[in-house]
């Protein structure tokens, strides 16, 4: 009998279902935050100049986005998979906050500080075997990185789901100040003043350097 469902992991929607290729992976496999990004994780570019108000122009300039704001992201999320409280530590703001309000699981609602966001998290390593959040793509908005992802977890009774949903990541002073969950990847972008349209428009299609 599979398990009885509870809380998803840190990062996943709702409609996680068995995965045959979570199955075929490695087990405790996750990225070695070392590691360069793979071939298929390259940078987007996307329009993000400002208008006189402050808010994003989808008319200003394209401009390529922050490596170092990836870099933190994709460390934050490698010590995440890895279970590593004390780099988590180093990477997040003291007062990080993270929404998952728009959870449909147990655990939705507004978590703030790192002693309540990593409580949170320890919930979900409670009932996970293992867990590797993986990235599809990374998408610099200004002090955002907007990350559409899939959520590989194995329970506690062997049993392998898969999830996917957007995170978006807001930065400060080089570290990570909130994280928030979406379940679609164009709400997401709405709320850091993109479309997924602008986003496509906005992909360099060579590799940046």
């Amino acid at each position: 009998m599979p398990e009885a469902p509870g809380p998803r992991a840190f990062g996943t929607a709702a409609g996680s279902s068995p995965s045959p290729e979570a199955s075929r992976r490695p087990n405790g496999s996750v990225p070695d935050p070392d590691s360069p990004l793979p071939a298929h994780l390259e940078y987007k570019r996307v329009q993000v100049g400002r208008s006189a108000t402050g808010n994003l122009d989808r008319t200003g300039y394209w401009a390529t986005m922050s490596q170092q704001n990836v870099e933190v992201v994709r460390r934050g999320i490698a010590a995440y998979n890895r279970r590593d409280f004390d780099a988590l530590r180093a990477l997040n703001h003291p007062e990080i906050e993270v929404d998952y309000s728009a959870s449909r699981g147990v655990e939705a609602g507004i978590y703030r500080g790192q002693e309540e966001v990593f409580r949170l998290y320890q919930q979900f390593f409670d009932l996970f075997e293992r867990i590797s959040l993986e990235p599809d793509r990374f998408i610099d908005a200004g002090d955002s990185v907007v990350v559409p992802n899939s959520a590989y977890m194995r329970g506690r009774h062997g049993v392998d789901t898969v999830a996917r949903s957007t995170l978006v990541f807001e930065l400060r002073g080089g570290r990570v100040a909130r994280i928030c969950l979406y379940q679609e990847t164009d709400e997401a972008l709405e709320a850091v003043g993109l479309s997924e349209t602008d986003h496509r428009k906005g992909e360099n299609p060579e590799p940046l350097a």
